[in-house]
């Protein structure tokens, strides 16, 4: 009958590292929704993918590339921002996840090219990506310094 007092107790120490994945994983979420959502729109064959004509002409879909590269950039952040890191080591990962992200935005490129029906190789799609990813960056790097 003893043992069973303790019960409650074991319950609660373990309790805390339980809590501590769930709030974990629940700031990684929209993270992970939006690498999705920004995948399925970069692997859309070409004649899925709505044309605008003056958004052609003034080159649109490079501020919708740097969009999305820099918002999945800054929604990875927040888990590494929150986590009990020190500070050196938040910047390491932040920098190793944006040299990561660009070179995501170099496969997409390549994976367009190749295997996607309609959709080419762009440099500059590349490099509004890796802007996207920088500007984030900076983003982030001033939010944590406003807010933390």
């Amino acid at each position: 009958m003893q043992n069973l007092c303790w019960m409650p107790l074991l319950i609660r120490r373990q309790l805390p590292d339980a809590v501590k994945i769930s709030y974990k994983v629940r700031h990684s979420i929209p993270a992970i929704l939006w690498f999705i959502f920004l995948s399925v729109l970069v692997y859309m064959p070409g004649s899925d993918v709505p044309s605008i004509g003056w958004a052609e002409r003034v080159h649109a879909d490079k501020v919708v590339h740097f969009i999305l590269f820099g918002v999945l950039f800054v929604l990875i952040s927040i888990p590494v921002l929150r986590s009990g890191l020190e500070k050196g080591q938040k910047r390491k990962w932040l920098l190793i996840t944006a040299a990561f992200i660009i070179v995501y935005g170099f496969i997409t490129e390549v994976i367009q090219h190749y295997f996607i029906p309609g959709r080419t190789f762009d440099l500059l799609d590349w490099a509004a990506d890796s802007a996207g990813v920088i500007a984030g960056f900076f983003f982030v790097k001033y939010l944590k310094k406003r807010f933390v």
